[in-house]
């Protein structure tokens, strides 16, 4: 049951980082079909669902870990003294602000393509 929830979080993960090559190639192939504003809402709300889905698939992958430990004193009170700390909130609740970024970076990749593509295109 482990492995399921890592393939979760690895799922989760994978689908955050090519969630704006998925949008780009979308609005490349017709631009009536992913508008700015599409896209931008896109990349906000999903980005938002992977990246929570991740960190608590990732949550879950540790706890079935830990609970396949032998039981140990060490290991219990390493678990009864674990909390979320600062890096786990700002992931969980800021982590999605890289997916802006990262479409940010691939923008002039898109924009090129797109050039090359007007300039390949008969004028009508």
């Amino acid at each position: 049951m482990a492995w399921l929830m890592y393939s979760a979080y690895i799922f989760c993960m994978a689908s955050f980082l090519f969630l704006p090559v998925i949008c780009y190639f979308i609005r490349f192939l017709d631009h009536k079909y992913m508008p700015w504003w599409l896209f931008t809402l896109i990349l906000t709300i999903a980005g938002w669902l992977l990246i929570n889905a991740a960190f608590r698939g990732y949550g879950l992958y540790g706890e079935m870990i830990l609970d396949a430990l032998p039981e140990s004193a060490a290991v219990d009170s390493t678990r009864r003294t674990m909390s979320y700390g600062t890096d786990e909130i700002m992931a969980l609740y800021f982590g999605w602000l890289y997916l802006p970024a990262l479409a940010l970076a691939l923008l002039p990749v898109y924009a090129l393509a797109d050039y090359l593509r007007r300039l390949t295109q008969p004028t009508e």
